[in-house]
């Protein structure tokens, strides 16, 4: 389904909030990723998941960041398929919450007091 989108029916200041929220969070995340050094075989994969969570937030944010550098082109109206794209950041919130469940089932089995 193809819509004509106003450029006012949307609140492209939050969105571009959000999405600068989203780049912090994802700093935060690659930062505690390095934090999981060591040999366990427990933490190497802490930080593999915790790395491909953060490349998957900055793919989502790169897509939106290009949805809002054509908003904020200068055009009234553009052309959406919004089914299409309402689909790819479905899959991508849902590739997203099943990586963090993965990584809190990963952090539950390593022992913090483990200093490794």
């Amino acid at each position: 389904m193809v819509r004509t989108v106003a450029k006012s029916e949307t609140d492209w200041g939050a969105v571009e909030s959000l999405v600068e929220e989203i780049r912090v969070t994802t700093l935060n995340l690659a930062i505690a990723a390095t934090k999981f050094s060591g040999g366990s075989e427990a933490r190497a994969s802490v930080r593999k998941s915790t790395s491909d969570l953060v490349n998957l937030c900055l793919d989502t944010v790169n897509r939106v960041t290009s949805v809002l550098k054509t908003a904020a082109a200068g055009e009234a109206a553009r052309e959406v398929d919004s089914e299409k794209y309402l689909s790819e950041l479905e899959t991508v919130e849902i590739n997203i919450r099943d990586r963090s469940k993965q990584i809190m089932e990963l952090l539950r089995g390593i022992d913090i007091s483990d200093p490794e």
